[in-house]
């Protein structure tokens, strides 16, 4: 377990576990169980993206020697870029590999979340696109609500000295 300290306020935040879901080949996603603990307690959640939230472009180049390089929509002379599945799963495994969450994202995440579900919940649809009528749209809406209710507990009168921190993201 790794354990991140969050500058200047007694809050820390672990990573539990990490998988690779695979399920959607054409956008596979790195999975966290994450554990945010501050003053008020402990909380665990999940925490994911896709290989692009992790600063990873889904195209590579292979150079003479076989290693893979990231692509930044751009090729050089005298490569070739590679799409075939066997390369490309290889890539995406180097990637989950060296995955790590961003701590200062995770937050405002969190944060984001955590105003969304304060919402009532017919603001929450409108502002974020969702129908009024969909089941989806209102779990979605309970568990921001559930999250964001845990993490204002933990992180207790910091709230506000978090979005400072975040800010920028």
């Amino acid at each position: 377990m790794k354990t991140i300290e969050i500058p200047c306020l007694p809050v820390s935040l672990s990573t539990l576990t990490k998988w690779l879901d695979k399920s959607d080949k054409k956008n596979p996603q790195i999975r966290f169980k994450l554990e945010l603990t501050g003053p008020g307690g402990t909380m665990q959640f999940d925490y994911s993206g896709g290989i692009l939230a992790f600063g990873c472009p889904n195209q590579f180049i292979v150079c003479e020697e076989g290693k893979l390089h990231q692509v930044n929509n751009c090729i050089t002379k005298g490569q070739r870029t590679i799409y075939d599945e066997r390369n490309y799963l290889k890539a995406i495994n180097e990637i989950f590999k060296a995955a790590k969450v961003d701590e200062l994202d995770v937050i405002h995440s969190l944060l984001s979340d955590s105003d969304a579900g304060n919402q009532p919940f017919r603001e929450f649809c409108s502002e974020l696109g969702y129908d009024t009528d969909g089941r989806a749209a209102f779990k979605i809406w309970e568990t921001c609500s559930e999250q964001g209710a845990e993490f204002r507990k933990v992180v207790g009168k910091h709230m506000e000295e978090l979005r400072e921190l975040t800010a920028e993201c």
